[in-house]
């Protein structure tokens, strides 16, 4: 019993402190979802001439649970950086490059994040 009074004074004594800690990031996190369900969220900061754009897609080597159907994740994320017929690869590593740009992407077990 002593323990547990313990242990609740602890945590009645830390529980300003949580309430005090700064934000996780000192910018406005702003959030909206558009009518066709996609979630959009911007943390604007006063930086001219920089920005970055991170697109999360919430699938990755966890949904694939056939038996010799794997990779497919790690696949796509790979196809994304191929061209299409109207721009070749070349062509979109060029328009990057000329505007000081560059793209990745990586894929886990629960999403793929291009960026």
């Amino acid at each position: 019993m002593k323990r547990v009074l313990s242990l609740i004074a602890v945590l009645l004594m830390a529980a300003p402190s949580f309430a005090q800690q700064k934000k996780f990031l000192p910018f406005p996190i702003l959030q909206k979802k558009l009518p066709n369900g996609l979630n959009v969220v911007t943390v604007p900061y006063n930086s001219p001439g920089i920005a970055s754009f991170y697109l999360l897609v919430r699938a990755g080597s966890r949904e694939e649970v056939e038996p010799g159907k794997t990779g497919f994740a790690h696949f796509f994320e790979h196809m994304m950086f191929r061209g299409t017929e109207k721009y070749s690869k070349e062509a979109y590593d060029e328009a990057l490059k000329s505007l000081g740009a560059s793209s990745n992407a990586n894929t886990s077990l629960d999403r793929t994040l291009y960026y």
